[in-house]
């Protein structure tokens, strides 16, 4: 009696049909991939046509009306990313106002200018006496004078601020 748990394909008719079929696979993705880099540089093509088009377009936009429609492209250099700004603590502020007071002091009773004082701490957001009113809780005095003539003194009171402030 035969035995119903043989197979009937022979294993090694089944191995040259997977093979073949492997073939027929790979021989189409070889194809595709070819189809895909014939598309991509036509593509390129296509763009590097269309970026000169622009640029004539733009020369002749620039000679009649005197401006670029479209900026002209910038420059690795010009590319370059920036230095990201970083958000200092109110804390890191506060000393920093702190210090413009003390060098104020210092250099009492003689009044400092504004040049001098933004010369030391360049880092000042806004104008000098509202940095420091803000961060040190100090308002300035001044000469009276009007424009790049005003040199600041400390306040008057300073004694008792720079105690309160030792005592933190």
């Amino acid at each position: 009696m035969p035995d119903n748990n043989q197979p009937r394909v022979n294993p090694d008719d089944l191995i040259r049909e997977v093979n073949a079929l492997g073939s027929k696979v790979a021989g189409a993705i070889d194809q595709l991939v070819a189809e895909r880099r014939k598309i991509l540089a036509d593509a390129k093509a296509k763009v590097a046509e269309f970026d000169a088009q622009i640029q004539r377009l733009n020369e002749l936009y620039r000679t009649a009306n005197g401006r670029y429609y479209v900026p002209p492209p910038k420059s690795e250099e010009e590319t370059a990313e920036e230095p990201r700004r970083v958000r200092r603590p109110r804390a890191e502020l506060e000393a920093y106002a702190r210090e413009i007071v003390a060098f104020l002091v210092s250099r009492s009773p003689r009044a400092v200018s504004g040049a001098e004082i933004m010369e030391r701490f360049p880092d000042i957001t806004g104008g000098i006496r509202q940095f420091v009113e803000k961060y040190a809780g100090v308002k300035l005095r001044d000469n009276g004078a009007v424009g790049t003539a005003v040199r600041y003194l400390p306040p008057e009171d300073i004694e008792f601020i720079m105690a309160s402030w030792q005592r933190k």
